[in-house]
């Protein structure tokens, strides 16, 4: 590994464990893209391509959005300040009075105002309107006070009516239990009837099916050597007078 990057420093100042294996996803997603460009340049070419993929190269290549900061001045983030890590009131995560939480994700002031009107503090709409950083700390305090008041169904109730990007922060569990989710297919059930998550890619003329069966050992061995054309186990025989 090159490092650890501490993008998941929390508002304590204190690196945050990722909740997913980050590196790993982003990993075999940019492997998938650069094999469908190889693919894609054999088709047009005639000539494949060898790929050389890393982890660390495929996170790094995610981080565009927040490098203006590096880029432009050499320096560090502070990275509470920043926008995407709780720099913005209007794009961050707040404790309720039950020690649930709910996460605020649209900073644009229009959601300021629909959201600090109806809570009688429309003053604070300016403080919306700043870069991230200190100067929406007076948003922020006021708004750490006002959802710990009550319960996060409470504030589901008062939130429907309201044009404000916002969500509950659910378990795992509960995320899975969600009837859109359902309703979508991203449970799903193998040929033994074990739940699994489904596929989120949704192909309309060759719908996915997901087969989670362990081959045995050398299950697919014999298809593949054939393709190779290996003659058996062990080997590489002629055969159409070729050699290795």
């Amino acid at each position: 590994l090159a490092g650890v990057v501490s993008l998941n420093e929390g508002q304590d100042g204190l690196p945050a464990m990722p909740a997913m294996p980050v590196a790993d996803a982003l990993g075999s997603l940019t492997a998938l893209s650069g094999v469908l460009m190889a693919l894609l340049r054999k088709r047009e070419t005639g000539q494949g391509d060898y790929l050389d993929v890393a982890m660390f190269d495929s996170v790094m290549a995610w981080t565009p959005n927040v490098t203006g900061r590096i880029f432009a001045t050499g320096q560090a983030h502070v990275v509470k300040d920043e926008r995407s890590w709780g720099g913005n009131a209007m794009y961050g995560l707040y404790r309720t009075a039950d020690q649930r939480w709910l996460a605020l994700g649209g900073a644009e002031v229009k959601f300021a105002r629909n959201l600090l009107t109806p809570l009688g503090r429309e003053d604070l709409v300016r403080c919306a309107g700043l870069p991230p950083g200190p100067g929406q700390e007076p948003l922020r305090v006021f708004l750490r006070e006002t959802f710990a008041g009550r319960t996060l169904a409470e504030w589901q109730t008062w939130f429907a009516d309201k044009d404000v990007c916002w969500a509950p922060v659910r378990t795992l569990k509960e995320a899975f239990d969600d009837p859109a989710l359902v309703e979508r297919e991203m449970l799903a059930q193998d040929a033994d009837g074990y739940e699994i998550v489904g596929t989120p890619i949704r192909f309309r003329e060759e719908p996915a099916v997901i087969d989670p069966t362990v081959p045995s050992l050398d299950g697919h061995g014999a298809d593949i050597r054939a393709r190779l054309g290996c003659s058996a186990v062990g080997g590489w025989g002629p055969r159409s007078g070729g050699g290795r």
